[in-house]
């Protein structure tokens, strides 16, 4: 543990320390300390108690000193005093600045940077509690900012035009706030003398209105763009998108957005993620979606989709990690494939109508949902293959008959597996004693048959086993009250609170 007192000890030979590093200590400063530092270039105090430490004027750590962190140091409006210092006269040689994860509240800091520190070019402000408007003079002033990130606060009013004059401002991030306004006047009342090196723009998780203009093209550089979560409207066409070559990125999910592309597009892009919940890209599956053969993270739900999905696009889904389809209407049968798929990836095609057999290469899922379709034939799926790390399975409400499988072992990495709301038959099979790791089993509504397998009390992990609405007969096991406390009997299972069912859908990177 280091006090404050120690760096006395430090200044007898501080004079050419360049770096010094102490964060994650139990450092309680109470003044500044560090005059005797005169040739420190990096400084990391984040993780320390700086609760009485009082900013006056400037940083006075050092002349030199260009890298400053403090993240998580307990900062409040009070540590940063605003001087009679005028803007002109700011001279700091700092570059990069972070202050996230404190607890800085009003726009005061905004002001007491136009004092002290103009010469920045990365600003950390996210995880504040950071409210009001943001002044429309910061884009104005901070003239050499890079990257600025606000994310995680609590700002208000109109995103300032001023950020798109901020000739070189490479990435902004404004996302999870409660920013308003529309979003034309950013693009409008701006000059974007940046637009040959602008990156990245995130608007994500705000009140922000309007239509998305076509001007947002100008941005041809834009390799990041997160405009999600808004009260955005309208439609977007390949208008909007055409500049972006170099597009990587692109969230427009959870507003009022209509996606109307031209069927025969070609995107000049490579996306990676692409997120595009409920944005009514329907009715036909997007074919411009086969041109994209490396998308990681893809999200088409609840997009009023209609009919099937062409055989190239899932032939392209090498790469993928997670992929939600729910919520369409979606058809036919899923062509199989005998594609290695290189991330064990999170697929969610749940409330369609696919039918048919389960494709095998599905198989190489950690989770799958498939609730709500038409699929037919379990036994293929589980039996025709060697081993599985998939954890979760729910199949759940389609039309699937005949026995339940002997082959479990396959997949005994298992945690969730529903097959509640079928036409399954006959006898639970020994082998699902081989599931050592299931924490939830629903086996509700089908027609199964016979006592319970004895081998279920090796799975000695469930926490909730649902076998209600079938043909099971017999006494309760005494097995089951040695091995699962929480059951009493097979009519009082909590399933609703289990963590597992209760995972939230989404593919998030």
């Amino acid at each position: 543990m280091l006090t404050s007192s120690s760096f006395q000890l430090l200044s007898n030979f501080s004079l050419n320390l360049q770096e010094l590093y102490l964060s994650q200590n139990n450092i309680v400063f109470s003044s500044p300390v560090f005059s005797s530092f005169p040739s420190l270039v990096i400084l990391d105090l984040s993780y320390n108690n700086m609760t009485s430490f009082i900013f006056q004027g400037s940083f006075n750590f050092s002349s030199k000193l260009q890298n400053l962190h403090l993240r998580n140091c307990s900062l409040r409006d009070g540590s940063f005093l605003i001087s009679d210092i005028s803007i002109t006269n700011s001279s700091s040689s700092l570059a990069s600045l972070d202050l996230s994860s404190n607890l800085l509240k009003s726009s005061s800091i905004f002001y007491w940077l136009f004092n002290s520190t103009t010469n920045l070019r990365t600003l950390d402000l996210y995880e504040n509690v950071l409210e009001g408007p943001i002044p429309d003079g910061f884009g104005k002033v901070m003239k050499s900012l890079e990257f600025l990130d606000l994310y995680g606060n609590k700002l208000q009013g109109e995103i300032p035009s001023s950020f798109g004059n901020m000739c070189t401002l490479q990435r902004l991030d404004l996302s999870y706030n409660e920013l308003s306004g529309e979003i034309s006047s950013l693009f409008q009342n701006s000059s974007w003398c940046n637009r040959h090196v602008f990156q990245s723009l995130d608007l994500s998780n705000n009140q922000v209105t309007g239509m998305v203009p076509t001007v947002i093209g100008l941005l041809s550089e834009l390799e990041y763009l997160y405009l999600d979560g808004n009260r955005l409207e309208g439609d977007v066409t390949e208008s909007h998108l055409s500049n972006f070559s170099k597009l990587r990125h692109l969230y427009l999910s959870d507003n009022s957005l209509s996606l109307k592309i031209d069927p025969n597009w070609v995107p000049p892009f490579e996306l990676y993620v692409l997120k595009l919940r409920s944005c009514m890209l329907g009715p036909t599956f997007p074919s411009w979606l086969q041109t994209q053969r490396s998308l990681a993270f893809l999200d088409i739900s609840d997009n009023g989709l209609n009919g099937s999905v062409p055989k190239l696009f899932w032939n392209n889904l090498e790469n993928v990690q997670c992929l939600n389809m729910s919520q369409n209407n979606l058809t036919g049968a899923i062509p199989n494939t005998s594609m290695k798929l290189l991330n064990t990836p999170f697929i969610i095609l749940n409330s369609n109508r696919f039918e048919g057999k389960i494709p095998s290469f599905l198989l190489q899922a950690s989770e799958l949902r498939l609730s709500d379709n038409k699929f037919s034939d379990l036994f293929s799926f589980i039996c025709d293959q060697s081993s599985s790390a998939m954890t979760i399975l729910d199949l759940s409400n389609n039309q699937l008959k005949g026995k339940l499988p002997e082959c479990w072992k396959h997949v005994n990495r298992l945690l969730f597996l529903d097959l509640s709301n079928n036409k399954l038959s006959g006898k639970i099979p020994v082998s699902m004693g081989s599931l050592v790791k299931l924490e939830v089993l629903v086996l509700r509504n089908n027609n199964l048959t016979g006592e319970l397998a004895s081998t279920l009390k090796n799975c000695n992990n469930l926490t909730t086993l649902d076998v209600d609405e079938n043909m099971l007969f017999g006494p309760i096991p005494s097995w089951i009250g040695e091995t699962y406390s929480i059951l009493g009997s097979f009519k009082e299972y909590v399933i609703k609170r289990n963590p597992i069912m209760l995972k939230q859908f989404d593919c998030n990177v």
